[in-house]
């Protein structure tokens, strides 16, 4: 029990570390995409966790299930009081974009105590920030994502 103690904070910073790590990336990731985009607009973005695997064709197309246009699409799974993030399909307009790939490391380091959080948890994070900026999200079922 002792022991627990002592590992659990250390868990703890390590699993906040890992997360901020993965906002960091995805904000790279916003820059880049960003400066692509002035040649060639995109009209959705695909968003792979790291220790994501695609094991089949993932075909997306006019499918009801996958109406993504003013909305992100995030699966119906283990959202841990938020939302789970290891994939998510989502319209690449600014104000989506933005906030899924930039404001979510920007609130976390800068409007931290504003966010409207039922747990400190990064899924709970990445839910208050959308929120915040009014962006519409759906969970879609895990069989199509």
């Amino acid at each position: 029990e002792d022991q627990l103690k002592l590992t659990k904070p250390k868990l703890t910073t390590a699993r906040v570390q890992s997360h901020v790590r993965h906002w960091f990336a995805n904000f790279q990731c916003w820059k880049k995409f960003s400066l692509l985009e002035e040649s060639q607009p995109y009209s959705a973005m695909i968003k792979l966790r790291d220790d994501s695997f695609i094991f089949q064709p993932w075909i997306i197309g006019n499918d009801d299930k996958f109406q993504f246009k003013g909305r992100v699409l995030v699966p119906q799974c283990l959202g841990w009081g938020g939302l789970n993030e290891k994939v998510a399909l989502l319209d690449a307009a600014h104000h989506i974009k933005d906030a899924y790939f930039a404001h979510v490391l920007y609130e976390y380091y800068f409007n931290f105590t504003s966010l409207k959080l039922n747990r400190g948890n990064p899924e709970s994070v990445l839910n208050a920030v959308l929120d915040k900026y009014g962006i519409n999200v759906v969970l879609a079922p895990i069989d199509i994502m």
